[in-house]
């Protein structure tokens, strides 16, 4: 039924044939729009595989990709892995201020997967799979996870220009708040926003600053870390906007920005435990 439908809004008229015996029906085209038909299927085929992962929230209008478990997977295994004795990973990863201003770079990225005990990942785990799967949705998997990454990790950074003083920093929280940025900014659609610009950004932006208000402004939390996620998440959501729905594009981007996303987590750890 999907494939007639799909041909049928290329101007393509077929014919279902059902089957008496149970085998499976056949879709009839004219003989001099079956080479067109099939490109089209193929196109549609390719395009909607990656999204066999999505699922949408009933009575919310929201489609939830389910690839955001793998992110949380990571998280959890590096969590482990840090807590086992002599681990080196918390003093290798962990975002320490002086040697970051002495050149440790990559501290801004592993810091983001290292957390001090279960209740610290336990937040983190559950909010960034709540936001993460939501962006995913909108953009593309690799995309959201590269984007996530990059504001999570620029997050830290920005924390380093504002305390000129010496401290440590680690958790996932900058880039869980970051991936909040990045659907907060989703109700900047083109169409949307040709007709009711003010409205459109006034919902999308305030719903999302009250949930960094709910989920991080905690007394006990790095406020400025959550808040610079915040804004660097919702810059990059701008940047990625042409990939909102729009299976074609993101799956043009969707294996590249994953490849690219393993490299930044592989890439700063293996110079952290070299």
């Amino acid at each position: 039924m999907d494939w007639s439908l799909v041909l049928v809004s290329q101007g393509i008229e077929p014919e279902l044939h059902g089957s008496i015996d149970g085998s499976p029906a056949e879709l009839r085209v004219p003989v001099p729009e079956f080479d067109r038909a099939r490109q089209i299927l193929a196109q549609y085929e390719r395009e909607n595989r990656h999204r066999r992962w999505r699922q949408q929230v009933t009575r919310t209008g929201l489609v939830y990709d389910w690839q955001s478990v793998g992110w949380g997977i990571l998280l959890g295994v590096l969590y482990l892995l840090s807590v086992l004795d002599h681990s080196p990973l918390r003093s290798a990863g962990e975002f320490n201020s002086t040697s970051v201003r002495e050149g440790e770079w990559w501290r801004a990225f592993t810091a983001i997967w290292l957390h001090v005990d279960l209740r610290h990942l336990a937040s983190n785990l559950t909010t960034g799979l709540v936001f993460l799967g939501v962006a995913m949705a909108e953009y593309g998997a690799g995309p959201a996870l590269v984007g996530m990454t990059l504001a999570g990790a620029a997050a830290n950074g920005i924390g380093l220009w504002f305390r000129p003083g010496h401290y440590y920093g680690l958790g996932a929280s900058g880039a869980v708040m970051a991936a909040l940025g990045i659907i907060a900014v989703r109700s900047f659609r083109v169409r949307e926003w040709q007709h009711h610009p003010s409205a459109t950004a006034w919902r999308g932006l305030m719903a999302g600053v009250f949930l960094l208000i709910l989920f991080g402004f905690n007394p006990d939390s790095d406020v400025l870390v959550h808040t610079a996620g915040f804004l660097m998440g919702a810059i990059f959501g701008l940047l990625m906007r042409p990939l909102m729905n729009r299976p074609a594009r993101q799956l043009r981007w969707d294996f590249g920005c994953k490849v690219l996303f393993i490299l930044l987590v592989a890439g700063p750890w293996w110079r952290a435990l070299r």
